[in-house]
């Protein structure tokens, strides 16, 4: 069990240039008013990545302490140094992995994210063999206590004790996230924040700026946030879906104060799950007035599965 701390360098800022896991245990504390340029990747004519893109995963049991001010935030940018708002896609983004998908957490329930350790592998030369999280949650072929495979994974997973594997824990105030959304395989892309199987941290005050996909993505898990924005994602600007709830209680999670301004694409992004994974989220915003040129494009809520038993909203 370690303790990282990022800070800026002398060159006034944090330089993250390969994915960086915080593995079970494990705590990454971020300063107040540091920069972090993260290195961006690059997709060969096949699709595969021929450079992986810089990104911070919090694996299950993970620790984050990201606790920036008002006057004095926490960025995640790319290293490139031209840059606006068309800007999008250069790296990957934060993930946050927890072990609490859904209610019913004494069956099997684990999913992998996004299918992103297998893009891993195809990034580097020798694909044959084993990739690890190493010692210094780097990705290695020396052989360490956590595989890819196993880094990626969010939910309950049978045969993993309990006791071992401790809840993800997350704190994050005031941070900015810039330019991330790198595309996993085609037209599957990361998003700025990624909150998968979490239950409970806290979350306030954090932005998604040019991200090429949704800004703040909820899968199962059931943390509440507030004063979330998203200006300008490729994609719609908030997602919801596996059954994010209340675990405890089945009752609907509560995201207060969310703003967002996405020309083009919608505003909320609903979806269920055919099975037990019901989702059920209250959301409020700023202000009627602060949504009045979005809400004239009709394009405020969509499903991806009909709204039904697993699939409930209240605004």
């Amino acid at each position: 069990m370690t303790t990282t701390i990022w800070e800026n360098n002398a060159s006034g800022c944090f330089e993250l240039n390969e994915p960086y896991f915080v593995q079970n245990g494990d705590t990454l504390i971020i300063q107040q008013g540091t920069i972090i340029k993260c290195k961006i990747g690059t997709i060969n004519i096949n699709g595969d990545w021929s450079t992986m893109p810089s990104m911070l995963i919090v694996c299950r049991g993970g620790n984050l302490h990201v606790n920036g001010t008002k006057t004095n935030p926490i960025i995640f940018t790319s290293n490139e140094t031209s840059l606006d708002y068309t800007k999008k896609g250069l790296w990957g983004g934060i993930v946050i992995l927890g072990k609490n998908l859904k209610s019913n957490t004494s069956i099997n329930t684990f999913k992998i994210f996004d299918g992103i350790d297998t893009k891993f592998a195809s990034a580097v030369i020798a694909q044959s063999k084993s990739y690890y999280i190493d010692s210094n949650n780097k990705i290695s072929t020396t052989v360490s206590s956590l595989t890819l495979y196993d880094a990626c994974k969010y939910g309950f997973e049978d045969g993993v004790d309990s006791a071992l594997l401790s809840n993800t824990t997350i704190n994050m105030n005031y941070v900015s996230i810039r330019h991330a959304g790198f595309e996993i395989t085609t037209n599957k892309k990361m998003s700025g924040l990624s909150i998968y199987g979490l239950k409970s941290g806290v979350l306030n005050n954090i932005e998604v700026y040019a991200c090429n996909n949704v800004g703040f993505s909820f899968k199962g898990g059931s943390v509440s946030s507030s004063y979330l924005k998203v200006g300008y994602s490729g994609g719609n600007a908030f997602k919801f879906d596996e059954g994010h709830q209340i675990i405890a209680t089945n009752d609907y999670v509560t995201h207060t104060n969310l703003l967002s301004i996405v020309p083009g694409n919608k505003i909320i992004e609903i979806g269920g799950d055919e099975t037990t994974l019901v989702t059920k989220v209250k959301l409020n915003y700023y202000s009627h007035t602060t949504l009045i040129s979005i809400l004239n494009n009709a394009n405020l809520i969509t499903n991806n599965v009909p709204l039904n038993s697993y699939c409930n909203y209240e605004i």
